[in-house]
């Protein structure tokens, strides 16, 4: 037997690691970027520095722009050529940053000056090499003087008038060359690397170059307006990658973000055409000006002139004011971009102009809005209306009207207008179909026309939920139909997914329908909170996604009937141990049984009483096993006995076999030949019986309680008090006395049977071999005769009767029953003595005593538990006469346990017991009672510590192979003892448990 095998191990947390990726971050940048395309110089330089800058940090940020920047396009469609260029890892400065803060200034190892070089090369013989051949040190002539420029121009170097001599600087400064550009750092000048300063010094240029070509880009498209770089550093990072697909999506270009020949080509036209727009200005060009101007609503001109004058800069200026640019009133490239911006989507708000009522009037149509002349203004509640439209069609909801969302407005404009009284088609059937489902309608088998009743079944739908009755699914109603069937349901919804929401909740414990309705209604919604606040999520009664996909998660997740697996086994061995079960070798399945323990522990810890082993339901028996751990020892007797052989003991008891009170209602059998019949009276066969000493209803003539059955012999009729309207009483003669009973409570027409042999009392009306014998009934003994069976009475017989083998077997084997049953009775639970008076609270002269019995404990090692539970019980909770004192030859003395308290001379002997042992005082009865209890019971020469060995004595069996002392003769004694132990156990906050299991081979 093993009653603890292992304890509910679970793993609460799991780790997820997010891996950030420079890509994410740059992703995230272009389209902030791309949300706002005109940034303050300030603003630049503010993102370039959070990012380590692109051009500031010699050992930092050029690194990041190579992890940001990774793998550049190499679209033939794009306007550079196409090189296998190499990242940068380092050696940048920021976006406005002064050049001179370049790496020669920071280490003059790195970068000497001319007189520094000639001095190291002074003592080295001068060696001209073909300008084909690698440049190394020592080598020297003109083609050295156009390296060192070119290294200059590509600001690894700031030699102002560089020497013909290749020495060790100039090696050192070609290895950073090299290192920079992911080339093999050797120092020495070589054909690729030569070939790689000449591509970087020319178009195309992009992310990772550097020098003073990327200056002027820089200062090109400052002027042109796309970046407010006050002093543009050489370094070519992802923020002038942005920059340049700015320019590009402005001129209609690939937006690559690489600097190539087409792209510089129109910054070059650009920057021609740039003075075009400002105050003395003409062309066409103007005319377009001015119409957008009209478009924005910034000015009225009917047919606008090709001039640009002084007006014409004015509503400029109020265009630049109104979205925060430089008010100059000269139509620069920023400004113009600006303008295309806001006539094209995304629209948002504080954009305004004819696109924004073209788009208000739209979500009129569709029912999202009910402006009658909507303004031209794109303010917070058209970002709302555009919110509902998104969330309605599951776009993301932001409140921009972009791409996705003009798309989707369009689509809704053409499919509003299919689903009218008239129309068909299948979007029809599937319309009725989610009718049925929101309980609207009941088609089986719905045709594809929408007709008359198809309106009407609309308008009840719009009705319900306040929408136009119009009969007309638009939109908006559609809008709603998907809305009231997808998550969040709330109050007011209902239909078949409000069905599948309460049947869940049935199922989880948190509600009783039977045949739940489609309505979402108050009560669903505060069984929904109900739910939510016992899982601690959002407590808003709202059936959203979170609270679906946690019902979802716990009824899959959960242990539940049908399951199977080792964690079932750990499951039941928990409940094991915390004495709600008592599998001594649990298996994996998760049936019945386990369900009906599973709502014990969870109706005893206050949880939802569901039969799911949920988290909540998980977490609570780890805590409660763990507490169990830390307070329970166990420790195992083991003997030289098999259960069989234990067995064989126990039921060949003779006098009397081994009891039970199982079989009390059951019938019992007696051979009819064995037996002489007599006319007499019993006492009434419906429950027992108080016969008197006179014909009164008054406890002074109370004499005996009579069980139902019991034969009396009948002398005659008297009167007496008025019992249920009858004053008549049977004069009756019992056990030679004349005493009274109603007639009420005599059967005097009962058959009394009198045995004239040695009789078996049987369970059925045969003589079989097999069948259970209740007892035997010695002869002359007389029965009451209820029924007869062919050749057999049935009769009236005692509670107690005999055990079956199996009877004794269950009770006997020591891993049935309660695990209390184990208790060691000779330590202590812990209790303090507050705790121990709660249970003596007004129990007569025991009230307050609490620490007597936890002296009594502790000195005599009896449990003070098992102390406090024998004195209530013998003492009539502390009200006997024994309890509240007996004077012995003038001493008041105390028996608190009822030791010597003999049947025929309970009081009298138990007192004078207690006088010759001193017990003058309850405390001491207490002490002195527990030592008894102790000896005797006990610490005993058969060491009967727990209940378990009380009853059945397994050390006198293994020694004797007799059944030695025991305290009962009920077969079920054991286990009758614990509940009120058990109780008091459970009342303690912290107790300690000490278990003695026996163990037979």
């Amino acid at each position: 037997m093993k009653h603890m095998k292992s304890i509910i191990a679970i793993v609460l947390l799991a780790l997820s690691l997010v891996h950030f990726s420079p890509q994410t971050a740059i992703a995230n940048e272009e389209e902030k970027y791309q949300e706002k395309n005109s940034e303050t110089e300030e603003v630049i330089e503010e993102v370039e520095s959070t990012e380590q800058s692109e051009e500031d940090s010699d050992t930092t940020s050029d690194i990041a722009e190579k992890e940001n920047e990774n793998g550049e396009s190499s679209d033939p469609s794009s306007d550079q050529v196409d090189i296998n260029q190499g990242e940068p890892e380092s050696n940048g400065l920021e976006e406005g940053s002064s050049e001179d803060a370049s790496s020669e200034d920071k280490d003059e190892e790195v970068t000497p000056s001319e007189d520094e070089e000639e001095t190291l090369v002074e003592s080295k013989a001068v060696t001209v090499k073909s300008v084909q051949e690698p440049y190394a040190d020592g080598d020297s002539g003109q083609h050295i003087v156009e390296l060192k420029k070119d290294l200059v121009r590509l600001g690894f170097a700031n030699w102002s008038n560089p020497s013909p001599f290749y020495g060790s600087n100039t090696a050192a400064v070609v290895e950073d060359f090299q290192d920079y550009y992911d080339l093999p750092v050797t120092g020495i000048a070589d054909n690729t690397t030569r070939n790689k300063i000449s591509q970087v010094l020319n178009p195309p240029y992009r992310v990772g170059d550097r020098g003073e070509p990327v200056v002027s880009l820089k200062e090109d498209l400052v002027e042109l307006g796309f970046a407010t770089w006050s002093n543009p550093s050489q370094f070519y990072g992802s923020n002038t990658k942005r920059v340049v697909e700015d320019f590009q999506k402005a001129h209609g270009l690939t937006a690559d973000g690489i600097a190539g020949a087409n792209t510089l080509a129109a910054i070059e036209k650009a920057l021609t055409q740039s003075p075009l727009y400002s105050d003395g200005d003409s062309g066409q060009h103007i005319v377009e000006l001015k119409k957008d101007l009209v478009r924005l609503g910034f000015v009225n001109w009917s047919n606008p002139s090709p001039f640009y004058g002084s007006n014409t800069a004015a509503v400029v200026e109020d265009f630049q004011d109104y979205y925060d640019l430089p008010v100059t009133g000269i139509a620069d490239n920023t400004t113009r971009n600006k303008i295309s911006q806001v006539l094209n989507p995304p629209y948002r708000v504080g954009d305004r102009g004819e696109p924004v009522v073209s788009l208000k009037e739209d979500l009129v149509e569709l029912g999202f809005a009910t402006w009658s002349n909507p303004s031209q203004f794109y303010g917070s509640n058209t970002a709302r209306v555009v919110k509902d439209f998104q969330g309605a069609h599951s776009l993301t909801v932001d409140g921009i009207a972009g791409a996705n969302t003009l798309a989707a407005i369009e689509k809704a404009l053409i499919d509003s207008k299919l689903y009218r009284d008239g129309d068909s088609g299948q979007h029809i059937v599937e319309l009725k179909e989610d009718l049925v489902r929101l309980g609207f309608a009941s088609w089986s088998n719905p045709s594809q026309f929408y007709g008359s009743v198809t309106a009407e079944v609309v308008k009840d739908f719009q009705n319900y939920y306040k929408l136009p009755a119009t009969g007309t699914a638009d939109e908006t109603t559609r809008a709603k139909i998907a809305q009231v069937l997808n998550p969040p349901y709330k109050n007011g919804d209902r239909g078949e997914p409000v069905i599948e929401l309460k049947e869940k909740l049935v199922r989880l414990g948190f509600a009783s329908w039977s045949n739940p309705s489609q309505i979402y209604g108050s009560v669903t919604r505060n069984v929904v909170r109900d739910f939510q606040e016992y899982y601690g999520l959002k407590n808003d009664g709202i059936a959203d996604q979170a609270t679906l996909n946690k019902m979802d998660n716990v009824i899959s997740s959960a242990y539940k009937n049908g399951d199977n697996g080792a964690h079932i086994t750990r499951l039941k061995e928990g409940l094991t141990l915390l004495g709600f079960a008592n599998w001594s070798n649990p298996t994996s399945a998760y049936g019945n049984v386990t369900e009906s323990v599973v709502k014990e522990f969870q109706k005893a810890y206050g949880l939802k009483v569901t039969g799911l082993v949920d988290e909540v339901t998980l977490n609570k028996l780890e805590t409660e096993v763990e507490k169990e751990i830390s307070k329970t020892k166990v420790t195992y007797d083991k003997y030289d006995l098999t259960l069989q052989e234990a067995l064989n003991i126990q039921m060949a008891i003779t006098n009397p076999p081994p009891q039970t009170d199982k079989y009390r209602n059951s019938p019992a059998y007696i051979s009819s030949s064995y037996v002489e019949l007599i006319e007499t009276g019993a006492i009434y066969s419906g429950g027992k019986v108080k016969v008197r000493t006179e014909p009164r209803l008054v406890n002074s003539t109370h004499k005996y309680t009579l069980d139902p059955g019991t034969s009396v012999t009948i002398e005659g009729v008297v009167n007496g008090d008025s019992y249920q309207g009858s004053t008549e009483w049977y004069e009756i003669t019992y056990k030679g006395e004349t005493l009274y009973a109603h007639t009420f409570l005599v059967n005097p027409l009962a058959t009394v049977a009198v045995t004239t042999a040695r009789l078996n009392v049987r369970a059925e009306p045969n003589s079989k071999s097999d069948t259970h014998i209740y007892g035997i009934l010695p002869i002359g003994t007389e029965v009451n005769v209820v029924a007869q069976n062919g050749s057999w009475y049935e009769i009236s017989y005692n509670t107690w009767r005999n055990a079956t083998r199996s009877d004794t077997e269950v009770h006997l084997n020591p891993e049935n029953n309660d695990t209390f049953q184990h208790l060691d009775l000779s330590s202590g639970a812990g209790a303090s003595a507050s705790e121990l008076n709660q249970f003596l609270d007004k129990k007569g002269t025991l009230d307050g005593l609490g620490q007597a019995f936890i002296e009594a404990s502790k000195t005599h090692k009896v449990n003070e538990l098992y102390l406090i539970s024998h004195a209530l019980l013998e003492t009539a909770n502390g009200t006997s006469k024994l309890a509240t004192g007996i004077v012995v030859n003038g001493t008041k003395v105390y028996n608190m346990f009822g030791i010597n308290a003999f049947d025929h001379c309970p009081q009298t002997c138990g007192s004078q017991f207690a006088y010759e042992q001193g017990w003058d005082t309850p405390y001491k009865a207490i002490v002195g009672g527990a030592k008894f209890i102790g000896e005797r019971y006990i610490h005993n020469e058969n060491q009967q510590n727990t209940i378990y060995k009380m009853r059945w004595n397994p050390n006198a069996m293994e020694a004797t192979g007799k059944h030695g002392k025991q305290y009962a003769t009920d077969i079920g004694w054991a286990s009758k003892q614990i509940p009120n132990l058990k109780n008091m156990y459970n009342v303690l906050d912290n107790p300690l448990f000490n278990f003695n299991f026996v163990q037979y081979k």
